[in-house]
């Protein structure tokens, strides 16, 4: 066994590529990543696969200081590639030129870092995001209710890739966050369709006045929440209650979804402490699940919605200051 490692050290060191696959893959395969190599015209070039997208700054330095400690006189520089299993294309790749340098002959030792477990291992994190940026973008400057799914559903594509990866579980208030500023955007998409909805019908029951009669009631899911982690949020006192008017609630969620996603961009950008993380918690009260009440716009949803209201519209003028509208509401 001990003459068959020297005999593929030896060729290695001559540059045979399938002597420095074999050395690299000692070390590479128990981490779950497979090294292909290819030498042509002094370039070393290296193919590193795995179910996850390898770690590019970890790998690139394992690399260069294995083959480096090699010696190999015909490689004058290296290109190295990192590639998701399944995917036709590499996600990365670096090139560097050897350099001589007095490092001991570890031969591809895939060193144990401590800090390697706080560190993430994939870029879904910071694909997740750029999806967030795109979505604060655009609501900045007013969303229609057609236009965010499919926006919407590109960063829920994102958050969903991240949640399969390592890295969601390598600091859970990370995951928790992310988690947090898509909810936030799933529950404005269930605001805006019951804007369309509910002005549309009571413009059509009230002569063009509807608008003064639509919002969220405080009894709502959407109004929990907005009492339960928007308590400054003032609701619009309206004719017959105090509904929470439907732009404020979306400022007020796209607002908060801002700022954690500024939250976000720090701790992927700059050079914050997984570690430290750990212990931190989201001071939030509602549950972080999908959206409150999924808005359906069926013609017989409509229908229903119309019969309710025109009874609560007229319950609340007869009987309002009883308020058996809002028992009416439930």
């Amino acid at each position: 066994m001990t003459d068959s490692k020297s005999n593929i050290t030896s060729l290695a060191k001559q540059g045979n590529p399938k002597a420095i696959a074999a050395l690299m893959n000692q070390s590479l395969q128990t981490k779950g990543i497979t090294a292909k190599v290819a030498l042509k015209d002094g370039c070393l070039q290296i193919m590193l696969e795995s179910i996850q997208t390898p770690n590019q700054t970890s790998l690139v330095t394992f690399i260069k200081k294995g083959v480096t400690s090699l010696g190999i006189l015909s490689v004058e520089r290296v290109k190295v590639y990192g590639k998701q299993s399944g995917e036709e294309f590499p996600a990365w790749n670096q090139e560097f030129e050897l350099i001589e340098q007095n490092i001991p002959n570890s031969f591809f030792v895939l060193e144990e870092n401590n800090d390697n477990k706080s560190q993430l291992q994939t870029d879904s994190a910071k694909n997740v995001l750029e999806q967030f940026m795109n979505l604060r973008a655009r609501t900045s400057i007013g969303i229609s209710y057609n236009d965010l799914p499919p926006i919407l559903g590109l960063a829920k594509l994102a958050v969903q890739k991240f949640e399969r990866s390592p890295d969601s579980k390598i600091c859970p208030y990370l995951t928790e966050l992310i988690q947090k500023i898509m909810f936030y955007y799933e529950v404005s998409l269930e605001c805006l369709g019951h804007k369309i909805q509910r002005v549309s019908i009571n413009n059509a029951l009230t002569l063009g006045l509807g608008s003064g009669f639509a919002g969220i009631a405080p009894i709502e899911s959407i109004g929990k929440l907005m009492i339960s982690e928007f308590p400054d949020v003032p609701n619009k006192g309206l004719i017959f209650s105090n509904f929470y008017d439907f732009d404020t609630v979306l400022s007020a969620l796209w607002t908060r979804a801002g700022e954690l996603t500024d939250e976000l961009d720090d701790i992927l950008n700059k050079p914050v402490d997984l570690d430290t993380l750990k212990s931190k918690q989201l001071n939030f009260t509602s549950s972080i699940q999908a959206p409150l009440n999924p808005v359906k716009t069926t013609a017989s949803n409509t229908k229903k919605t119309a019969k309710s209201k025109l009874a609560t519209v007229l319950l609340a003028f007869f009987l309002g200051a009883f308020g058996v509208h809002k028992f009416f509401l439930g």
